[in-house]
């Protein structure tokens, strides 16, 4: 397991940061996210896609100072890339578990 994450190795990151962001490009096995809002409500959709468009395989709801750990067992195959779109003012971090 990677550290305090719950997911099964070998996972791969990337980070995200009040910006939307291709973090996959390809087929992958997304894993789940793990975020934070220091300021204002921010929702975070993923795609499996390299752009805003297609299937949506999460959607998250930060609310003020929320933080979220989603682990998806088994994990989610993409085939087109995973794709993150961040929505809100304020401040977020967050990253992207997957392995290709």
């Amino acid at each position: 397991m990677a550290s305090g994450h719950g997911v099964a190795t070998p996972a791969s990151t990337v980070s995200v940061a009040n910006a939307t962001v291709t973090a996959v490009t390809g087929s992958c096995i997304f894993y789940g996210y793990t975020g934070t809002s220091a300021s204002n409500t921010k929702t975070v959709t993923v795609y499996d896609n390299t752009s805003a468009a297609g299937k949506v395989i999460l959607h998250v709801s930060h609310a003020t100072g929320g933080v979220d750990n989603i682990h998806i067992s088994g994990g989610i195959k993409c085939d087109n890339g995973v794709h993150v779109v961040l929505a809100g003012s304020g401040t977020h971090s967050g990253t992207v578990f997957f392995s290709q």
